[in-house]
């Protein structure tokens, strides 16, 4: 039988009490309530399909907090089940030293959001989804215009300059098959002297002149 590669921190799961459980002092995630009404809309049109965790803390290293459950994730969800009043919910327990709880606070996340959009694969679940709730309808309208503007691609495209520039910043990492493709890439959003280097840039991606002052990195 083959060693496990990774620990497996979970040791058990349940129902818990509202009243029992402690948020983390260290919780550094704010959630506005445009999206407390989004992830509410979901517990009412589809119902709950995620525990949050909640750490046991029996680790002598946790000092005068062992043995004190504390939630690790999942703030959100306890605060719009309180709201609710409902009695429990669905949790899911591990137990974690201080050091590895604060990893995890600091990277679960973070490591999610670094996930990147398939565009199409997205366009086409939105079309496929049906729901009557306005908060979810609202989320996804703005989810399936928020790319409309700039899916481009560039092989079809004559004049990027019709495009204008986004209302938000971007952040693209551009990756070229070779030197020729990266050169006519440049060429056609006017950038020059890109000394042959695949570049990502932190402000909008101008489809005109190169701006001074612009920040910009070189990926080797």
């Amino acid at each position: 039988m083959a060693e496990e590669t990774y620990r497996n921190l979970i040791v058990g799961q349940g129902d818990e009490p509202l009243d029992e459980i402690l948020f983390n002092e260290n919780n550094w995630r704010v959630h506005p309530f445009e999206q407390q009404e989004a992830l509410e809309g979901i517990f009412e049109d589809v119902g709950v399909v995620q525990r949050i965790i909640i750490n046991m803390r029996t680790s002598p290293e946790w000092g005068e907090s062992q043995n004190v459950k504390t939630l690790v994730d999942g703030h959100a969800r306890v605060k719009i089940f309180e709201r609710h009043q409902e009695p429990t919910i669905p949790a899911v327990f591990i137990d974690a030293t201080p050091r590895e709880e604060a990893l995890i606070l600091a990277s679960l996340d973070p490591i999610g959001g670094m996930a990147v959009t398939d565009r199409e694969k997205l366009s086409s679940l939105l079309s496929s989804v049906e729901t009557e709730n306005s908060q979810l309808g609202e989320l996804f309208t703005k989810m399936s215009g928020q790319y409309e503007n700039y899916a481009v691609d560039y092989d079809k495209v004559e004049d990027l300059e019709e495009y204008g520039e986004p209302d938000s910043s971007l952040r693209a990492i551009i990756e070229f098959e070779d030197e020729e493709e990266e050169d006519e890439f440049y060429e056609r959003v006017g950038i020059k002297n890109h000394d042959g280097k695949v570049r990502y840039k932190y402000s909008e991606l101008k489809f005109g002149e190169e701006e001074e002052g612009e920040e910009e990195e070189d990926v080797e």
